[in-house]
């Protein structure tokens, strides 16, 4: 798998990470766009309507279902009511939201790992699995990067903020507190699949 292709399975994961969970957890409709501006879910091809997030290779967007309606203001200008009551109704479910795009690519990092330790794979199917299981780099360099480098989440593409802690900030847990957990567990998520290529897959000796 080349890097390129590595990059843009990951995004999708994370993406799909993102819908799926507001999907089940709010009324709101979710869209997700790719890069340059086409929405990808739910209906492939129409154009994004909005300025394309500058430096984004892929934006999961959550909008109320309810239709929107017209008022006029205190100065007699129509306004747009934006469904307000929906988007209160949503606000506590914004930080899980926000969390399962990282979430997403860590849980199949972790599903690619228990099956090489499961079912020992060999040849093609190895080299699809351990690759996968390098998924949680994903929330790896979305903590690190953007919090001590300023960078965006994939150095040069990707949000500006490190959007997992901020997930994880709603949550409670402060800012190192969080960094630290995600430093720690993509380092446990190193040392199995090193193992598991190193020593539980090694051909033993004739």
């Amino acid at each position: 798998m080349t890097l390129p292709t590595f990059l843009v399975v990951m995004i999708l994961i994370h993406e799909a990470g993102h819908a799926i969970t507001a999907s089940y957890s709010t009324d709101a409709r979710v869209q997700i766009h790719i890069w340059p501006g086409y929405e990808l879910y739910p209906d492939f091809g129409r154009r994004f309507q909005q300025i394309w997030p500058q430096g984004s290779p892929a934006v999961t967007t959550l909008s109320p279902r309810s239709p929107v309606q017209l008022a006029r203001d205190a100065y007699g200008y129509y306004a747009v009511v934006f469904g307000r009551d929906e988007m209160e109704r949503m606000q506590p479910h914004l930080p899980l939201i926000a969390l399962m795009g990282t979430g997403a690519t860590t849980f199949t990092a972790i599903l690619a790992l228990s099956l090489i330790s499961l079912f020992k794979p060999k040849r093609l199917l190895l080299y699809c699995l351990a690759t996968a299981a390098l998924l949680h780099l994903d929330m790896l360099t979305y903590a690190v990067l953007p919090t001590f480098f300023g960078t965006r989440h994939l150095y040069f593409i990707g949000g500006e903020t490190a959007e997992p802690v901020r997930a994880l900030a709603g949550f409670g847990f402060s800012e190192s507190a969080s960094i630290s957990g995600i430093i720690l567990l993509s380092l446990l998520q190193l040392g199995w699949l090193y193992y598991l290529l190193r020593y539980k897959l090694r051909r033993p000796v004739q």
